[in-house]
């Protein structure tokens, strides 16, 4: 199944961010998919909306946005409902946190091998 959806979404990767995967091969790009697919599936993401935006964030915000401070704590958080975990980092976080997303540091790490 995430096989399947990561080559589905694919075409819509390699379109919306043509700079950061032009010189990835498919088969690599479908790793970094499935892989990102997983991850946003520990964090309980369901719907290929939630999946989609997830893996957008990784390529717009940071890799590994998700393991960082607020964005971590909303995405385990039990007490919210797992479709509304997305919605939740835009509505729960500020500037200060995106841009402590972006940064790199302790998480800094290629998408790509």
């Amino acid at each position: 199944m995430n096989r399947r959806f990561a080559r589905r979404i694919r075409p819509t990767v390699r379109g919306e961010f043509p700079d950061k995967v032009a010189t990835v091969p498919d088969p690599e790009l479908e790793q970094y998919l499935v892989r990102t697919i997983n991850r946003a599936q520990s964090y309980g993401l369901e719907t290929d909306n939630d999946l989609t935006t997830f893996i957008r964030l990784t390529l717009t915000v940071s890799t590994e946005f998700d393991l960082r401070g607020i964005f971590h704590s909303i995405l385990t958080d039990k007490t919210i409902p797992n479709h509304e975990k997305i919605e939740a980092l835009f509505e729960r976080t500020n500037d200060e946190d995106w841009e402590e997303a972006v940064r790199p540091g302790l998480y800094a790490g290629r998408a790509f091998a």
